[in-house]
């Protein structure tokens, strides 16, 4: 059956796997060790609790979008070879996600997060979680550059991330420009197509055209029948 033969391709089902989780440790360990014994000591150990407060506790979803697609396009004799790197730039995708909800609970003064306070409002972060989520949007192209930056595909990476990343501030700015602080609402422009414009964007769009961009029609057909439909016997079709 072909959905039993892609399941079969699957070393990385689940987004707990031991690969998923390495690469996680892997990111956190690069971007904060090394300064024991300096003043930088206690900025590692601030940006290790703002990377395991904000980062792992989503569902994955991006992540794992990274991680499947993968490996159902490469060969069986290399599938191996490169499965932590592609858990890393799924990683990446959360890094930059992360750095998105930080700033966006402060711009809309959002108090809780995926069932947490929010970062900001956490005893002795405050204003200071601006620059917290400045070290997660860095964070995404030093582990691009230290971990693909020899290979022919970190232009590529660095240029999508930067389209997402600026797509998604657009619509932010979008969102924001809707609803001014301290200034009365102007109701004609909450319309249907500045709705649709401010989700596309800010909803990181880019990841379900990529993929788009490199299935048949039949992935595609199957992609459009399932995508974002949030149950799991959807997610399986998809996997």
């Amino acid at each position: 059956m072909p959905g039993q033969m892609t399941q079969n391709r699957l070393l990385v089902r689940h987004p707990t796997d031991e690969p998923v989780e390495k690469a996680y440790q892997k990111i956190v360990s690069d971007l904060t060790s090394g300064r024991q014994g300096s003043p930088m000591a206690a900025v590692a150990k601030t940006f290790r609790q703002v990377l395991d407060y904000n980062v792992p506790h989503g569902k994955r979803n991006r992540l794992m979008a990274v991680v499947h697609t993968y490996q159902l396009l490469s060969d069986k004799e290399t599938l191996q070879d490169n499965l932590e790197l592609a858990c890393l730039v799924g990683w990446c995708i959360e890094l930059l996600q992360a750095y998105f909800l930080i700033a966006d609970d402060i711009m809309d003064k959002s108090t809780m997060r995926r069932g947490r306070p929010s970062w900001y409002t956490v005893e002795g972060v405050g204003l200071r979680a601006i620059n917290d989520s400045f070290f997660l949007q860095g964070a995404v192209f030093k582990v691009l550059r230290q971990n693909v930056g020899n290979l022919v595909v970190h232009q590529d990476l660095v240029e999508l991330f930067l389209d997402a990343n600026f797509a998604t501030v657009e619509g932010q700015c979008l969102d924001m420009l809707s609803n001014p602080e301290g200034v009365v609402p102007d109701l004609s422009q909450f319309t249907d197509e500045r709705y649709s414009t401010i989700v596309q964007h800010k909803t990181a769009y880019w990841l379900a055209v990529k993929a788009l961009q490199l299935m048949d029609n039949n992935q595609c057909e199957t992609f459009k029948a399932h995508f974002g439909r949030g149950k799991p016997g959807e997610v399986d079709e998809l996997a």
